[in-house]
């Protein structure tokens, strides 16, 4: 029988952010086991499906005023997110349609988590001008990071090749996360500002890196 952190290296990847290395591999790779040995009749696509659909209902949460369970569905979410690719590669089903798929649903889910909050606070009355700024900065920081990898790799620029410690932690284990915190403490919009902040720093430099890379 693996340990948990003997799981969470096999079936986890390289590029796991800290809060997936830490905390959600050692629940997502149990279910993943679980599956796995029960044999269960769930693929990565439908894996892929349920953790949009939790991503949604958060959302959802979110807008009803429901913060601390739109917090935790995020989360739940985050953990979920992390069992489809850990599920394809148990069962070497991995495939670049997987991937897509993932990719997409996984840009959809953080949009509507981070609408679900700004309604919430509209509704309430407690957004302005600059909540909406951070907003906008919140849902397209979120969207950027895919755009940017997809871009340097379609010029063969190796964007995990720019050392983590140059660049701050904002992958998606980390946004949700954040949200997560945000909803069970009430605190939408300084969530949803950090988010902003962390996504569009590390954008920022993904950007000088890949166009430094370009002129070499």
């Amino acid at each position: 029988m693996m340990k948990d952190r003997e799981r969470a290296f096999v079936l986890g990847k390289a590029v796991d952010g800290p809060i997936s290395r830490h905390i959600n591999r050692r629940i997502s790779t149990r279910i993943t086991m679980f599956i796995v040995s029960k044999g269960l009749p769930l693929t990565p696509d439908i894996v892929s499906l349920i953790a949009f659909l939790l991503a949604i209902v958060s959302g959802l949460a979110f807008v009803n005023g429901l913060l601390i369970l739109g917090g935790i569905l995020a989360q739940v979410s985050s953990i979920i997110d992390g069992v489809d690719g850990e599920l394809a590669r148990a069962k070497g089903l991995t495939s670049k349609r997987g991937g897509f798929l993932d990719t997409m649903l996984d840009r959809c889910a953080d949009i509507a988590i981070c609408l679900g909050m700004a309604i919430y606070l509209i509704v309430e009355g407690s957004m302005d001008i600059t909540g909406y700024v951070i907003t906008f900065l919140a849902v397209t920081g979120s969207i950027l990071p895919s755009y940017l990898t997809a871009e340097a790799k379609a010029r063969n620029i190796n964007v995990d090749a720019l050392v983590p410690s140059y660049r701050p932690p904002a992958s998606r284990d980390v946004r949700l996360f954040i949200l997560f915190l945000g909803g069970i403490t009430g605190l939408l919009l300084p969530s949803l500002a950090l988010v902003a902040f962390i996504t569009y720093l590390n954008t920022i430099i993904k950007v000088i890196f890949i166009y430094i890379r370009l002129k070499e």
